[in-house]
């Protein structure tokens, strides 16, 4: 009964790391759509690249890199704790 054991108890540890990578993969996905949609909503939020001028794409500033920077770390901080 004991190899049985040992047997069934190396499943659930398979099994186990499986449910883990999964996870870890929609987490790792989700965090890179996050962290996308961050980047993309910090440039949209930036200066003007030439000041004055309407029209002109937008360049995120120092301190838009930074907050955008600083969620990211949020983020991967999150992911880590799962």
């Amino acid at each position: 009964m004991s190899h049985y054991n040992h047997l069934f108890d190396k499943l659930i540890e398979l099994r186990i790391d499986v449910i883990r990578e999964i996870g870890q993969l929609v987490v790792d996905q989700n965090a890179r759509v996050a962290a996308k949609k961050i980047a993309h909503d910090k440039i949209l939020q930036g200066t003007p690249a030439v000041p004055g001028t309407p029209g002109t794409p937008a360049i995120p500033g120092k301190d838009e890199l930074i907050e955008a920077l600083k969620a990211i770390k949020k983020i991967l901080k999150t992911i880590m704790q799962l």
